[in-house]
């Protein structure tokens, strides 16, 4: 179910893995010509996911028209590393770049899993964190979502660690995560243009504390670019629960209503949804309702959802190929950012009379 949200090279890419590892072929890849015409794709997409599977060591190109060898790594089959998956928080067990990402790394024969608790679980605590890492040894860490005080005390232990999203701005941890820079500013520029200027952004509790993260600086930023004083009702302080969620909604429609709110995940947006129609309000005849992130649940909205929209594949493939490279004994620490655009949907609109 996954892969039918990922891209059509991740997907080809996916289903070689899958040959690979059970024996179909022996020493050779067919040619790119035969792959396509067996599986019904262009061969763009299949040239596409043949780098993939060379980009992470599966495959070697003998040059232009010869078929590309194939490097099982027999030893990972055999001794694979054993990998911990920290997630924010529970329901991201179900998520489409997770459950992809383990079974990638699975197929590799190494052993993934997530771990026991999860980022919320620990509070999270710094000291909470090392010590349940401590308690739980692993050859490598995937934190998801993590704070820039956790991933900073990855960062300095001597153990592999990859961050999934989260503050991971200038820190030395090898990481991936779509870059939204461009597409928020356009999603804030579309905003000013039909007359919105009491934007309202709600982001968990660890992208505003100590300090405004990357994403929240930006939407200042960009407030601030079009002769918008920021202030903290533009970047409302809250705290990481349901109920503190909701009484900041309260608060904002019965002081000075936002005009247009933006949610940091899907979740705020369906949370918001919901407890604004419970007064009566409508997205976008009453509030314009963006969301800073995807999820395939999206697709299912009339009217579509205004968003930022990412790929999983990419996501997926840098993390695998971390996993790759550990087990290689290599340790990079490179931060990878995947492409991201504004979708604008039917949940904003101009500025409601009134």
């Amino acid at each position: 179910m996954p892969l039918e949200i990922l891209s059509p090279s991740v997907q080809v890419a996916a289903h070689l893995y899958d040959e690979l590892f059970s024996g179909t072929w022996k020493d050779q890849l067919p040619g790119t010509p035969a792959i396509a015409d067996e599986l019904g794709v262009d061969r763009k997409t299949v040239t596409a996911a043949l780098q993939i599977l060379e980009d992470e060591g599966l495959l070697q190109s003998q040059g232009l028209g010869r078929k590309r060898k194939i490097l099982l790594p027999e030893k990972e089959i055999h001794n694979g590393q054993t990998v911990k998956i920290l997630l924010y928080e529970r329901a991201d067990g179900l998520s489409p770049h997770i459950l992809e990402l383990i079974r990638r790394v699975e197929k590799r024969g190494h052993h993934i899993k997530t771990a026991k608790k999860t980022l919320r679980d620990l509070g999270m605590d710094v000291k909470r964190v090392s010590s349940f890492v401590k308690r739980n040894p692993a050859d490598a860490w995937i934190v998801l979502a993590g704070s820039k005080e956790v991933l900073s005390w990855f960062a300095e232990q001597g153990m592999p660690a990859f961050a999934i999203f989260g503050r991971r701005q200038d820190l030395p941890i090898a990481s991936v995560g779509p870059e939204k820079v461009t597409a928020l500013q356009q999603a804030v520029g579309r905003l000013v243009e039909l007359g919105h200027r009491q934007i309202t952004l709600l982001s968990r509790e660890e992208r505003r504390r100590p300090s405004p993260g990357h994403l929240e600086t930006v939407f200042l930023e960009c407030l601030d670019t079009h002769g918008i004083e920021p202030s903290a009702y533009h970047l409302p302080d809250w705290q990481d629960n349901r109920e503190s969620f909701h009484d900041c909604l309260d608060l904002l429609f019965r002081e000075k209503p936002p005009t247009a709110i933006l949610l940091d995940q899907p979740q705020f947006f369906i949370a918001a949804q919901q407890h604004l129609a419970n007064k009566g309000l409508v997205a976008p005849r009453d509030v314009s309702l963006l969301c800073s992130d995807t999820h395939p649940l999206f697709d299912w909205c009339q009217p579509e959802i205004t968003h930022i929209s990412w790929e999983v594949g990419p996501i997926v493939d840098h993390a695998a190929n971390w996993v790759t490279q550990v087990s290689k004994g290599k340790n990079p620490k490179r931060h990878k950012f995947t492409e991201a655009c504004f979708v604008e949907g039917g949940t904003i609109g101009p500025v409601p009379r009134g």
